[in-house]
């Protein structure tokens, strides 16, 4: 029951959260309280045959026959590597910002592969109704999917987002654009009339081979970036396949 209360508290209290309670950090969060769910790299570690069947949405995302998620066409831009080097299956945690504290964890696997003959980028978000707090009004697997194509002529990145499974269906849930600024890659929101949250932005950052982190950053009254919401990816490995 402790961790039911919780649970709801804490969907609640971020679906209202003001942002100006949030903080920046450099990396990563400090050490979060666990509510629910399981950190990414120890589930990574021990449950890899657990991940592999429990979602079949994202292995089947992968090209069939092939322990594969493609490769980019030798003509398109270099840049479509900056998407594109996230190519594989990750298995997710994610971590909310309120009052000032951090909690995780929601869990979820997030695949990713080349499409349109190597020169765009897709990737497709599972997650379980186990894995959504229990105040969600989704009781089903819950899905999006972001196709991505980098533009020679703008210099950037043409992202759309497009929300599955759901609440009343699957919607448009708005146009992005993406650049590479130092190591991070920055994805902003298009102007879209139809928004009525606060000024954001996406943020992929520390990404290595097998690990990556993502935020996701809000605009206060000040014009400061702070950030909300934190994930954390790690690879999961196709060895025992």
């Amino acid at each position: 029951m402790r961790r039911i209360a919780l649970w709801i508290l804490l969907t609640v209290l971020v679906a209202h959260a003001d942002a100006a309670h949030a903080q920046v950090y450099d990396k990563e969060p400090p050490d979060s309280q666990i509510v629910a769910g399981r950190r990414a790299a120890e589930a990574v570690q021990q449950d890899l045959d657990e991940l592999l069947s429990r979602y079949p949405e994202a292995r089947e995302f992968r090209y069939p026959g092939r322990v594969s998620f493609g490769m980019a066409h030798p003509d398109a831009p270099l840049e479509t590597r900056q998407f594109g080097q996230l190519a594989g299956l990750w298995y997710v945690e994610q971590h909310s910002f309120f009052q000032g504290e951090w909690y995780c964890c929601w869990n979820a696997a997030w695949a990713w592969r080349y499409v349109i003959d190597g020169f765009g980028v897709q990737d497709l978000w599972v997650q379980h109704r186990t894995d959504l707090p229990p105040t969600s009004e989704i009781d089903r697997t819950f899905a999006l999917t972001q196709l991505r194509v980098f533009r020679s002529d703008t210099e950037d990145w043409f992202v759309a987002y497009i929300t599955g499974a759901g609440v009343g269906g699957g919607r448009n849930n708005g146009l992005f654009t993406a650049r590479q600024v130092g190591d991070e890659i920055v994805m902003t929101r298009e102007e879209d009339p139809g928004y009525e949250g606060p000024t954001d932005r996406i943020v992929f950052f520390g990404i290595e081979r097998d690990r990556w982190l993502w935020r996701r950053d809000v605009q206060n009254e000040a014009g400061e970036w702070q950030t909300t919401e934190f994930i954390e990816a790690h690879r999961v490995p196709w060895s025992r396949e």
